[in-house]
């Protein structure tokens, strides 16, 4: 499922899909925002589910927001992106 919404989004973003409405790109963002019945955001589930690949594709969603997505929800993730060591952690902070 993740792989279709990266996909998606990826594909709007390459034929100008926002231009008509510049307010859907800003949609990744909700995974920062959303919470489970649980109180977990996306990010965490993917984290903590043992779910890298998914977790690589919401950073590389949320990647060119770097001035909002540094975030108090992105920081209750940042103990266990650490701990992964992923690559796309370590791009997104460079």
């Amino acid at each position: 499922m993740m792989k279709l919404i990266h996909d998606g989004y990826n594909q709007s973003i390459t034929n100008d899909k926002f231009a008509d409405d510049p307010s859907l790109v800003s949609v990744p963002l909700l995974l920062l925002n959303n919470y489970n019945k649980d109180g977990k955001m996306a990010l965490e589930l993917a984290l903590k589910g043992k779910k890298p690949q998914n977790f690589e594709m919401m950073i590389d969603m949320v990647k060119d927001f770097e001035d909002m997505c540094l975030s108090k929800q992105m920081l209750v993730c940042l103990p266990y992106m650490v701990k992964e060591g992923l690559s796309q952690i370590l791009q997104y902070f460079d």
